[in-house]
């Protein structure tokens, strides 16, 4: 159920709450006229009293007058005394106007009844009708409520253990880091990224045998005079060629002044990017027949003046399954360029970490790393991507911080359950405590902590000094980029609660609603 519907719900509510507030006013009314009515009655009833007392007071003077007499003075006393009496007079009640449903009307007809009836009475329902719905002190108790259960800035209920399990955490995987990631890029000696690049050889081979095999394009067929990897490479790029494939500037019709060869070319065009941005210059280089990329902080699209390129027609009989073709063009390609080019010497240039071509225009940011040369954020990481810090190598730091995650959120589990003896279900409900919050951060600042130092001793080690530029390639080809932007994260949420706290978890609470939407459904069912 979406907004818009619980909206549509919540309006005849308002309708049906302003009636029964009037129909109270009305009955409050009404009561107060009985009760007027009540009043004057036991009024009058006293002043019958009255006159029957005086009645029977000049009846008894009959005896000293004669007996005509005596009835005329009687009758004429009776009549003043009636005269003297208030008659009862009764007020009108205005008709109550209301709405008249019933149960076989269909949900249209009914919510048609009571729009009827607020454009009657004027009632103004607003944007938001719960806001309508509720008193203050009901509001105040709702928030009240909603903080309690759901708010981001309580204080985490944390002992020693806690910090201890999660620094412990970061120390166990900031040592897998130093031993077994290290240094990410070409000639850092990592184990891990070794493993990973072997790895992703063979995705790409089992990938090319699949397309092969079940997805074959005419004539296109695996090379017979190349071997491992370097064969489903070339296949993959003829099966899924691509006009924005251009490896120099000289490939692009203008593009004599734009500065790509086969080490960054990869990371220069957009298209290459493994993220939303990539697919959506994929796709329009596909329908133009051009390449996209940054150069110098600048967006250039140019048309490719290769061979490939112009030989390029995208497939599909309309728009839809040219749509279709193109995103399947986009992944192939993908897949051909993960573990390098066919035609790289080596490792290969990768395809770079999702949205890190994006790091191209920031052409700010000057630092000096030599007496002969300054490098701004854009060419710094360029000069990290040729270097090797493609997906491969983002993917081998992710791992350590991956298990760092598992491990510190397996040490609160274990322990809120065994130890505080809490519900192994209600905490999967409630995965975002503030505890957690708290162990992950701890979890994440002794990992980073180790992290930067081993970074900045091999940096030391193998660059020396901070103004040798090789000193800041191995330093941040060292750290590990993807625990540190983890950190952040935590650190900006800790902050964030600090500086706002009515600060509400909205994915808990939201999921918490879900719950209890399907569980009234089904009840209904």
């Amino acid at each position: 159920m979406n907004n818009d519907q619980l909206m549509n719900l919540a309006k005849p509510l308002v309708a049906q709450q302003d009636v029964e507030k009037k129909s109270d006013q009305k009955l409050s009314e009404i009561l107060g006229h009985i009760d007027n009515i009540n009043i004057k009655n036991s009024d009058q009833n006293n002043e019958l009293d009255n006159l029957e007392l005086q009645l029977q007071a000049l009846l008894g003077d009959v005896k000293q007058t004669t007996e005509t007499e005596d009835n005329n003075l009687a009758v004429m006393a009776l009549e003043d005394l009636l005269l003297e009496t208030d008659k009862i007079e009764v007020e009108q009640v205005e008709i109550l106007d209301t709405v008249l449903t019933d149960e076989r009307e269909d949900w249209t007809t009914f919510k048609q009844r009571y729009e009827e009836y607020a454009q009657r009475q004027n009632l103004a329902i607003n944007e938001d009708p719960f806001t309508q719905l509720m008193t203050e002190s009901q509001k105040i108790a709702f928030q009240e409520r909603i903080q309690e259960e759901f708010g981001l800035n309580k204080v985490p209920i944390m002992d020693k253990y806690d910090y201890f399990l999660g620094a412990f955490s970061g120390v166990i995987t900031g040592l897998i880091d130093i031993l077994f990631v290290g240094n990410v890029l070409n000639g850092g000696g990592s184990p891990l990224r070794e493993w990973t690049d072997k790895s992703t050889d063979k995705v790409v081979e089992n990938f090319g045998h699949f397309v092969s095999k079940y997805a074959p394009k005419g004539k296109i067929t695996p090379s017979d005079s190349l071997t491992g990897v370097e064969k489903w490479i070339d296949y993959l790029e003829r099966r899924f060629n691509v006009p924005y494939d251009a490896r120099y500037g000289t490939d692009l019709v203008g593009g004599k002044n734009v500065s790509m060869d086969t080490k960054d070319h990869h990371l220069k065009s957009l298209a290459h990017s493994p993220d939303i941005i990539g697919l959506f210059f994929s796709i329009l280089d596909q329908f133009n027949g051009t390449t996209s990329l940054i150069d110098g902080g600048r967006l250039i699209t140019l048309k490719t003046n290769t061979k490939k390129a112009k030989n390029f027609e995208l497939q599909g009989h309309n728009v839809v399954t040219k749509l279709i073709c193109g995103v399947v063009n986009w992944f192939g390609h993908l897949m051909s360029d993960i573990a390098g080019s066919s035609g790289a010497k080596g490792r290969g240039a990768g395809i770079p970490a999702p949205f890190y071509s994006l790091i191209q225009n920031m052409n700010f940011g000057e630092t000096d790393l030599s007496k002969d040369s300054s490098r701004n954020f854009a060419e710094f990481s360029e000069i990290l991507f040729t270097e090797g810090y493609d997906l491969r190598a983002v993917t081998t730091q992710a791992m350590p911080v991956a298990l760092n995650e598992l491990l510190t959120r397996f040490f609160w589990a274990v322990k809120r359950v065994f130890y505080h003896k809490e519900n192994m279900a209600d905490l999967l409900k409630n995965g975002r405590t503030p505890e957690l919050r708290r162990m992950l951060l701890t979890s994440y600042g002794t990992f980073v902590t180790i992290d930067g130092i081993d970074a900045t001793g091999r940096a030391f080690i193998k660059g020396g000094a901070p103004q040798n530029p090789k000193f800041w390639v191995a330093l941040f080809g060292t750290l590990n980029l993807v625990g540190w932007s983890r950190f952040g994260m935590i650190a900006f949420q800790e902050v964030y609660v600090k500086l706002n706290p009515d600060a509400v978890d909205v994915v808990r609470m939201d999921g918490e609603i879900n719950r209890e939407w399907s569980r009234l459904y089904s009840s209904k069912l």
